[in-house]
């Protein structure tokens, strides 16, 4: 009887021990499901994250790519601008050396007057002459003087405008290098996440 009762005992211990076992690894096998649901939740909050960050990175260098175009085309359009000023202060150089030999013909115009001792036919004309090149050659300078104003400024303008798009385009490299950064970090991230779930 005593000998039947021990076994029992041991039986039950056995029992209880086992009971205990698979509770334990029951409560591990749940634990283990509750981090692998948690770490597969991060992992598309993460693989989410990484998608919007490539998406960004992808729009910061569309947008570089206009700024340098953009960049490029103000650096011709000062370029252009530059040769026109140029090319105006060239025409008012020329010009300045018609009004000094206009200038010469008018002294001479005057000396044969006086020799003359008055105006005949012929020098009246030549005088109706020269006060009409006179006025045309005001008139040219005139406009030569306001394309020159009008080309300072819309060089002022570019160059402003180029000066703008220099700093944006700086601006957005710092952008593109703190979401490279940031994309890094997360792909890091997927990546332990990845390793962990597999294990």
């Amino acid at each position: 009887m005593d000998v039947y009762e021990h076994k029992l005992a041991s039986l039950q211990t056995k029992h209880s021990h086992l009971e205990d076992t698979l509770e334990t690894k029951a409560m591990a096998l749940s634990q283990a499901d509750h981090l692998i649901s948690q770490h597969r939740c991060q992992w598309a909050e993460a693989d989410a994250e990484a998608r919007k960050l490539r998406s960004l990175l992808h729009e910061s260098e569309k947008k570089k790519e206009i700024y340098r175009e953009e960049l490029q085309e103000a650096s011709v359009r000062q370029h252009e601008l530059g040769d026109q000023l140029e090319g105006k202060a060239s025409e008012i150089k020329e010009l300045q050396k018609v009004v000094v030999q206009y200038d010469r013909l008018v002294t001479t115009h005057s000396e044969l007057t006086q020799r003359c001792g008055g105006e005949d036919e012929q020098l009246a004309k030549d005088k109706d002459g020269l006060e009409r090149i006179n006025e045309k050659l005001e008139k040219k300078q005139e406009k030569s003087q306001e394309n020159i104003e009008d080309l300072k400024q819309q060089l002022k303008e570019v160059q402003g405008k180029y000066k703008q798009l220099e700093t944006a385009g700086k601006e957005k490299d710092e952008v593109i290098k703190h979401q490279k950064k940031e994309l890094s970090k997360v792909q890091e991230m997927r990546r332990m996440i990845h390793d962990m779930t597999k294990h």
